[in-house]
């Protein structure tokens, strides 16, 4: 009975995935199996790892890609988003740190920690709070 249960909820939940946001999502990464999908606003979000590394892309309801989302290592932070980090927020630590690339290649990177989202633009210059 469990089995079956388990089953269904995967069913029902591939189901609510637009068949051109699921094409889209398998041509561009056809061995990715193990994904979780959440919707956002009128999105839909792919979350998986790729090569070791936690990875959400994000479609509109037509399969067009809206944002990829990569978590990297908090080694990876450029020093000027550090210094702004250190400046505004004292004692505060980085717990993630995000590479985000929208679907024209614009990148900008995410900081969260302590309840606060950051977002800066590619070259570490301060864009706004996001929560």
């Amino acid at each position: 009975m469990t089995s079956f249960l388990l089953l269904a909820t995967i069913s029902l939940q591939a189901a609510r995935i637009p068949a051109a946001v699921e094409s889209a999502f398998k041509n561009q990464y056809p061995t990715i199996t193990n994904v979780k999908w959440s919707k956002e606003k009128k999105n839909f979000e792919a979350e998986f790892q790729l090569n070791g590394v936690k990875t959400n892309v994000m479609y509109d309801a037509a399969g067009n890609l809206v944002q990829t989302e990569l978590d990297l290592p908090l080694t990876f932070v450029p020093e000027k988003i550090s210094t702004y980090i250190k400046t505004n927020y004292p004692n505060k630590t980085i717990k993630e740190f995000s590479k985000i690339t929208d679907a024209g290649g614009n990148i900008s990177y995410e900081v969260e920690f302590n309840r606060h989202e950051l977002l800066f633009q590619a070259d570490g210059t301060f864009l706004r709070e996001l929560k």
